[in-house]
C-alpha cells in the first residue's frame, strides 16, 4: 500500500503539465503549479508518517517475538506491544521535519524530481535536502551535515548522536553509525538481522552487511577539522568586536 502511494505521489509530479521540459519560471499557469508542488509535498511527508508508524510496530512485534524465541518469559504482551509502539511514535511525532524527511530516500527522490525540472536547461548541483525545509527549534546546526555526491550525510552516529570518528556504514541501505555502538546494537541479535535505527528506513541488515567506512572517515575528520577552524574564526571575530 506504501509503495502505490509512493509510486501514485512520483507519477502525478512526473505527469504535471510544465514538466519536465520547461523550467518552471517560465510555465504558464505559475501558481497551480506551485499549488500542486505544495500539495504533493504533504501527501509525500504523510506517506513517510505512516511508513515510519507502521515501521515501528513491526520492528516492535519483532523484537517480542526474537524473547519469545530465546524462551523468555513475556508477560502483559499486549500491554507491553502497546506501550512500546505509544512511546516510539511519540518520539517520531516530536522530530523536526528536517528529522524526519531531511534523510528519508523517498523525499530525496520527490526534491530530485522537481530540481530537475526546475533547472532543466541548468548545469547546477542540486543543494542539500534541508535546504528545502524550514528549520526549526530543535534541528541540529548545519554543520552536523557532510555532502557526499550530493546526499547530506551527518557527522553524528544517529544512535550515539556523537562523532562519526570510526564509521561503519550499511550496505543495504547505506546509513552510517559509529563502530562500537552498531556492534553493541547487534550484541542479541546473533547474526540475525534488524530493523535499521534510522527514522524513517524500512530496511533491514545484519552486522555481516556493515563495513569499516574508511572513505567516509577521512570526510567526517577534516569536516571537522574545518567546523573547528570556522568556530575559532568567529571566535576571533567575536574578540575583536568586544
Amino acid at each position: 500500500m506504501i509503495s502505490r502511494l509512493v509510486s501514485s505521489t512520483l507519477t502525478r509530479l512526473r505527469s504535471t503539465r510544465c514538466m519536465p521540459v520547461v523550467q518552471m519560471r517560465n510555465c504558464a499557469r505559475p501558481k497551480e503549479w506551485m499549488q500542486d508542488l505544495e500539495e504533493l509535498d504533504k501527501l509525500l511527508k504523510d506517506v513517510i508518517d505512516i511508513q515510519s508508524e507502521m515501521s515501528t510496530h513491526e520492528s516492535i512485534l519483532r523484537e517480542i517475538q526474537a524473547k519469545g524465541l530465546e524462551g523468555n518469559k513475556i508477560e502483559n504482551v499486549a500491554t507491553r506491544y502497546i506501550e512500546a509502539s505509544k512511546e516510539k511514535i511519540e518520539e517520531y511525532k516530536a522530530r523536526t521535519s528536517r528529522q524526519k524527511y531531511g534523510r528519508h530516500d523517498l523525499y530525496s527522490s520527490f526534491r530530485e524530481t522537481v530540481w530537475s525540472a526546475q533547472n532543466a536547461d541548468e548545469n547546477a548541483g542540486m543543494p542539500p535536502i534541508n535546504d528545502f525545509i524550514p528549520k526549526e527549534d530543535g534541528d541540529d546546526s548545519d554543520d552536523d551535515d557532510i555532502e557526499i555526491g550530493g546526499i547530506t550525510q551527518q557527522t553524528k552516529c544517529p544512535l550515539s548522536l556523537q562523532p562519526l570518528e570510526d564509521p561503519m556504514s550499511s550496505s543495504v541501505c547505506k546509513h552510517s553509525f559509529d563502530a562500537k555502538t552498531l556492534r553493541d546494537f547487534f550484541q542479541d541479535a546473533r547474526g540475525a538481522q534488524l530493523a535499521c535505527p534510522v527514522t524513517g528506513c524500512d530496511k533491514r541488515f545484519a552486522l555481516k552487511d556493515c563495513f569499516l567506512d574508511e572513505d567516509l572517515k577521512q570526510k567526517v575528520k577534516i569536516a571537522l577539522k574545518r567546523r573547528k577552524k570556522r568556530q575559532a574564526d568567529d571566535s576571533d571575530d567575536a574578540e575583536e568586536i568586544d
